[in-house]
């Protein structure tokens, strides 16, 4: 066998290591959510630092966490997919706080990028779950 044919075939098994390394990312960036929602929602005294860090004091289960990670706890607990304006509702409810006029609007766009992420998918119009299929890696 040549040395490029071992190479071709080295770099093929890089990028096959390399989709489920990001797919095992995504699965734990769920379940990290889950659980720091889960934690908040118990007043639990452990908060997030650096930039998820929003308030020390605000009250929530979403108050200390980014748009992104909030978005995907609040999914995580949905029982169906729910629809922007819901969720934006949700968060506000949560305690996350904005000063945009139009906080649909950045929600709307924090999810398009989720969805990029193939973190959250879209379901129909203005509709949005977290990915029904459960990883290999994940166990309930």
């Amino acid at each position: 066998m040549s040395g490029d044919m071992r190479l071709l075939q080295y770099v093929a098994e890089l990028d096959k290591q390399g989709a489920l390394l990001k797919e095992k990312l995504k699965e734990l960036e769920i379940a990290k959510a889950h659980a720091e929602a889960v934690l908040s929602a118990q007043g639990s005294a452990i908060l997030p630092t650096g930039t998820e860090a929003r308030s020390k004091t605000a009250d929530g289960p979403y108050a200390t966490m980014t748009n992104p990670k909030a978005i995907q706890a609040f999914l995580a607990t949905a029982a169906k997919p729910q629809k922007t304006a819901e969720i934006a509702r949700g968060l506000r409810r949560g305690g996350i706080g904005s000063s945009a006029s139009k906080f649909d609007n950045t929600v709307y766009g924090t999810l398009r990028r989720l969805v990029e992420a193939g973190v959250v998918e879209k379901v129909g119009p203005g509709l949005w779950r977290l990915p029904e299929e459960p990883s290999p890696g994940l166990r309930a």
